[in-house]
Parts: structure tokens; sequence; C-alpha cells
């Protein structure tokens, strides 16, 4: 009679036991909290670039509308397990051209009309010219592809300009020494040592010499009238 009770006691253990584990799975389960939107907008900021125009929330899940330099894409996150169920895009976007920045900054940085931009190439390096009418005078801007204005003149109606720019200019080159100096760190990231201003054949040219810090140099040519640029290396 003892190990019949002794039995059912166990028994009656061990359905405890099982009923008391399933119990906390199941609490468990119910009570994790789903994707707040704060944190469904921090999941996207990391794994997205670009710009969130609208959240929606549908059901179990948060809709992303995120816009790109590429176009538009729609995004859903799951709420419940905060993993990404799709991506879609909704719109494509063509890059901007090089030509429409470059008339953007002209338009932010000189109050005029813009009257010519013309491409134009001075070996192998494109550049752009910009002309612009201002209430007193008319400016003539040549420019890199990056937007730097490595010369800028003023056109007179009687287009003076024209005269001058067979006048030697090694005295008050197109391209300042400021101007050149920016243009070779742009080539090559580190530290200038050196820049000297010469001439050679009627052409006049900056030298500038940055260390890069990797215990090699590099030497920079940039001609004061057209701005091509011409880069050697010292070991």
């Amino acid at each position: 009679m003892n190990r019949k009770v002794t039995r059912i006691l166990l028994s009656l253990g061990v359905l405890i036991l099982l009923i008391v584990l399933m119990w906390q799975i199941v609490q468990s389960v119910t009570s994790a909290e789903p994707l707040s939107i704060g944190d469904a907008k921090k999941l996207i900021k990391n794994q997205y670039s670009g710009k969130i125009v609208q959240i929606d929330e549908i059901h179990d899940e948060f809709i992303f509308t995120i816009e790109r330099d590429t176009g538009e894409y729609q995004i859903q996150v799951d709420k419940s397990t905060s993993k990404i169920n799709d991506m879609e895009r909704l719109t494509t976007k063509q890059p901007e051209s090089t030509e429409s920045k470059i008339r953007k900054q002209v338009e932010q940085e000189y109050s005029g009309k813009i009257t010519s931009l013309k491409e134009r190439k001075d070996g192998n390096q494109l550049q752009y010219e910009v002309e612009i009418k201002l209430e007193d005078k008319k400016v003539k801007l040549i420019m890199t592809e990056t937007g730097d204005v490595i010369q800028e003149k003023s056109v007179t109606d009687n287009d003076q300009n024209t005269s001058q720019e067979g006048k030697p200019q090694g005295t008050n080159p197109p391209i300042t020494e400021e101007q050149a100096q920016k243009l070779a760190l742009k080539q090559v990231s580190g530290t200038i040592e050196d820049v000297e201003y010469e001439e050679e054949n009627g052409q006049f040219f900056y030298l500038i010499d940055i260390e890069n810090g990797e215990e090699t140099e590099a030497t920079v040519q940039i001609n004061a009238i057209t701005g091509e640029i011409k880069l050697s290396w010292d070991d």
C-alpha cells in the first residue's frame, strides 16, 4: 500500500513540475515586449543609409519609407522578431550630374545669372568654364570637377579679358598659392613640406612637396594658369 502511495505522489510531483515548467515557458514567450518604433528606427539607421521620410504600422510590422541617392525604398520590419521581412524599391533616382552640381554651387556663391557653362579638357583634366552676369560686370570662372575655382576673371563689354590672356602671368597667376595647396591635398593626403613657384619655357607652375606619413613623399606639380596637375612619388 505504501509503495502505491509513493508512486502516486511521485507521479503527481513530476506532473506538477512539468506544469510549472510549461507555465514559465509560456510566460517568457508571451511577456516578451514587441519591438518599439524607436528601436525599429535605430535598426533601420544602422543598416541602411538614407533619410526616413515615412513610417507606417500595419499589424505586426513597421513599414519604413527611406530616401537614398538612388531612389526611394520601402522596408518591412517584424515587431516580434526584429528582423527585416522585405525591402522593395519604389522609385529610381538618377544621380545628379557634375554640371548640375557646378551650376548649383555657382548660383549659391555668386548673386548673378549664369550665361554660359561649358565643359573643356586641359590635358587629362576635365574643367568647367562658367560665365556669370552680375549687376556691374561679367565674371568668368574655370572650375574643376570637384567645384574648386582655379581661375576667376572679370570680363568687360569690350572683352579686355581676351587681350590679357596673352600677357605673362608669372607675378599674378590666376591660381593662388593657397588654391594650389588645396588642390594638391585633394590629390595626396598628408602634410605640405614645401611650396615653390617656378617658370619653365613660359609656363608657370607650383611644386608642392607633401609628406604622407608612410615614409614616402609626393611632389604635386600644378600649372598656375590652367590648373593641370601632375603627380610624382619619391621613396
